[in-house]
């Protein structure tokens, strides 16, 4: 069974108090160190994967991650319509749908490979997690936006930059689609767009082979840490 005595990626879970306290009685009956610190992770409601399966993951989420960003960075620079309340960040509503679409089934597919069981059986409910992605605005973009947003007394756009400011930039997809849609003048470019479409099926297709991998790895780690477990 692989180490799991040095932390580096962690996974968010939610598991019952009842539960965890039952697995970790039992792996300290056994005195089994390895077993009772990877339980107290799930204690403070969070597991870590050991170095190498960290090192597996992490390499190919850091791949993905910069691939989003190059088509992030080329929608903002080679794209004319404007915000209506900050001009720096230029992006046109097309192709901002095709890059919400597949960042949405890249945080969905990121979410289902922690939702396992312990026992390899009875799956343990929790709630759902939240889908996020990541904004690339600079803090200079982020106090602009939050200046004029609030000129307009706008609360709910005001409280997304907020959001943005003070929750590592983060922001819920729904939130997003629905504040930047009303933001976004229309200027037609078929060409460009389906360029983009045509990158993001790519890149989603890449996406399913490296998820595959990573869901393969964290499974048998599963496994690993269920021999034995009653509950």
């Amino acid at each position: 069974m692989a180490k799991t005595n040095k932390y580096k990626y962690v996974l968010n879970i939610q598991v019952d108090e009842p539960i965890y306290k039952k697995i970790l009685a039992r792996f300290e009956e056994e005195n089994d160190e390895n077993f009772s610190a990877f339980v107290r992770r799930i204690a403070t409601k969070k597991i870590s994967l050991d170095v190498e399966v960290y090192e597996k993951v992490t390499a190919s989420l850091n791949e993905i991650g910069r691939q989003i960003n190059s088509i992030v960075k080329d929608l903002h620079e080679k794209t004319e319509v404007t915000f209506i309340t900050l001009e720096e960040f230029k992006i046109k509503k097309q192709e901002l749908e095709v890059l919400l679409v597949f960042l949405d089934e890249w945080v969905n597919r990121r979410n289902k490979m922690v939702d396992f069981d312990f026992d390899g059986s009875e799956k343990i409910d929790r709630p759902a997690v939240k889908k996020r992605i990541y904004v690339m605005l600079s803090e200079q973009e982020n106090h602009a936006l939050m200046e004029s947003m609030e000129k307009l007394c706008f609360n709910k756009k005001a409280d997304f930059v907020r959001c943005l400011l003070s929750n590592s930039r983060s922001l819920y997809v729904p939130r997003w689609k629905a504040i930047f849609y009303a933001e976004i003048r229309i200027k037609n470019n078929l060409s460009q767009v389906k360029r983009h479409i045509n990158e993001a099926n790519l890149l989603h297709m890449s996406l399913l082979h490296e998820v595959s991998d990573i869901a393969k790895t964290l499974k048998q780690l599963r496994k690993n840490f269920d021999k034995g477990v009653e509950i």
